[in-house]
């Protein structure tokens, strides 16, 4: 018994574009990626002086939980295009949810610090 070429290419294509949105998961959860756009370059040379200079971007840039993670690569995606369109803002907008802090760092420490970034931002 054969398969034809059609049910190969039925069962082969499903399988191709789960294993490239894996890939493309994957490489997309990389600081490396991340800094590929030009206006983030500032930020990832503070991230090199910093103590989370071993973190993702991802770690800490989205909140636990698959859907928050599925909702963070869509954004992402989207904010690809409109970079690659040359129409992204100078200054990129990001959010840290305190859930994802609390990942590494405990309640009581976080109400106990303050950290101070550049230009006025304070956690």
């Amino acid at each position: 018994m054969s398969i034809s070429k059609k049910t190969l290419i039925l069962i082969a294509v499903p399988i191709v574009i789960v294993i490239l949105a894996v890939a493309g998961m994957e490489i997309t959860s990389k600081t490396s990626f991340c800094i590929t756009c030009h206006n983030m370059k500032v930020y990832y040379e503070t991230l090199q002086t910093s103590s989370h200079q071993d973190v993702d971007c991802v770690t800490c840039h989205i909140a636990p939980g698959w859907d928050n993670y599925m909702r963070a690569k869509l954004k992402g995606l989207s904010e690809v295009a409109v970079y690659t369109i040359g129409e992204a803002p100078l200054v990129p907008h990001a959010r840290v949810e305190d859930a994802s802090c609390l990942r590494c760092h405990a309640k009581g420490e976080l109400r106990e610090k303050t950290v101070d970034f550049k230009k006025g931002d304070s956690f």
